[in-house]
């Protein structure tokens, strides 16, 4: 098992766009990831549920821990973290 906390720096916080590419970027992969707010227990995310994530209801500076469990667990990290040290490629969209 292994953790890592990421923190959502886009303005309009974890939507809709930004969880499908973190639910895209896990079900590519094996293992299973659980997603909550750094330092609450509840809610538990599914990390390949777009409807878990977005319940989360993570604004911009919330702290969010996932815990990854199985095969690839640092290829997910890594790649998750790649998603979110892009900003989920917000600033290239026109």
């Amino acid at each position: 098992m292994k953790e890592k906390t990421f923190t959502v720096s886009d303005p309009y916080g974890l939507h809709a766009r930004s969880a499908s590419l973190i639910v895209q970027t896990i079900q590519s992969h094996k293992g299973d990831v659980w997603i909550t707010v750094d330092g609450q227990s509840s809610p538990v995310a599914n990390g390949k549920s777009i409807m878990d994530i977005l319940i989360l209801g993570a604004t911009r500076g919330t702290k969010l821990k996932f815990r990854v469990e199985g095969e690839d667990e640092e290829k997910i990290l890594s790649e998750v973290e790649a998603l979110f040290l892009n900003n989920f490629n917000e600033d290239s969209r026109g």
